[in-house]
């Protein structure tokens, strides 16, 4: 009687661990490759979804989103996606909730920047501005799991990234068709900074509520 329930104990936790394993696996690729469906069905016709500073005024709002998503290049294309793909994968796996609000205020400080007067620019594509906005969370958490200097390292490597591409004006790694606008990396990590903000507010909100 007791082998019996040993066995069917055994058998419950084997399919609770291959469900579990299951869902992982489908969390890992199954996004990923709808993601990437999404990207390639918006460069096949890039003209209709990149950023368009005359077409955008005649009421194609829609391409304040599609645009981050839309490269002009295979190798602009490569490192974006490969990059926005690590680095919203790593934040998932912390708070999904973090990844989804990062990647949101990223889109609106970038579009912010591009419709304001301090852009001169017609048109805009890549995903790189939007990557800085969970990139900084990332380097964040980073930090909160290891101390000292290599715990700085990751955030001290993006900010001297991000200073010498606007002192410059060209991108580290990536070729692009069209001019390089690092700027709009700064203001993914403007958007990046507003969700952190955020959290940390809500974090110490929450302690003190406990507190109380």
């Amino acid at each position: 009687m007791l082998q019996n329930r040993s066995t069917k104990l055994a058998c419950c936790f084997s399919k609770s661990v291959f469900v579990k394993i299951g869902m992982q696996t489908i969390k890992v690729f199954f996004y990923p490759l709808l993601f990437l469906i999404a990207l390639v069905l918006l460069q096949s016709n890039m003209t209709l979804f990149i950023f368009d500073r005359g077409a955008v005024a005649q009421g194609e709002w829609w391409r304040l989103l599609t645009a981050h998503f839309t490269h002009s290049s295979a190798s602009h294309a490569l490192w974006d996606v490969l990059a926005f793909s690590a680095v919203t994968l790593w934040l998932s796996q912390y708070s999904v909730k973090q990844m989804i609000a990062s990647v949101a205020l990223g889109v609106v400080a970038v579009d912010i920047l591009l419709l304001s007067a301090f852009s001169s620019l017609d048109y805009y594509c890549g995903l790189s501005g939007i990557l800085f906005s969970p990139l900084l969370l990332v380097c964040y958490h980073y930090r909160q799991a290891n101390r000292g200097f290599l715990g700085f390292l990751p955030i001290v490597i993006v900010c001297t990234k991000l200073v010498w591409e606007v002192l410059v004006q060209t991108t580290w790694l990536v070729d692009t068709v069209w001019q390089a606008y690092p700027e709009a990396h700064l203001a993914g990590l403007m958007g990046g900074l507003v969700c952190l903000v955020w959290h940390l507010f809500s974090t110490s909100g929450l302690k003190s509520g406990i507190k109380n």
